[in-house]
């Protein structure tokens, strides 16, 4: 995968890397990644599988996993925040890993309180 500097200039730029990006994550992860591209005073790239958005920013890469799918500025749940990284593969194991962390600590607290009602509901 080729390595940039700085933001696209032009939508064809940002189209072809766009899809050099869905490529390359294709090959490395598997999946269908979808390549996107806006203009907003600039142009601008991600792909998208699902819910999980990559993008390029500073120079680096950043995931961030929405709340629905095909959102793009939803709620951010497991993003790698200011943490960007040279490839983007590395990106999506970030914000996977918070994402698997946070779903731990909620199941955890889940079968606490599925523990605790059951207790309630015996002794009365």
């Amino acid at each position: 995968m080729k390595k940039y500097k700085g933001e696209a200039r032009t939508k064809k730029q940002a189209t072809l890397r766009a899809k050099e990006l869905s490529d390359y994550l294709k090959k490395e992860l598997g999946g269908n990644w979808k390549p996107r591209v806006w203009e907003n005073l600039g142009w601008y790239y991600s792909v998208q599988l699902g819910t999980m958005n990559v993008n390029w920013h500073l120079n680096k890469y950043g995931c961030l996993i929405d709340n629905e799918i095909g959102g793009v500025c939803g709620m951010g749940y497991w993003d790698t925040g200011n943490v960007l990284f040279t490839n983007p593969k590395d990106a999506v194991k970030f914000a996977m890993k918070r994402a698997n962390d946070f779903v731990k600590k909620v199941t955890d607290v889940c079968k606490l309180n599925t523990e605790l009602i059951s207790k309630k509901v015996k002794t009365k």
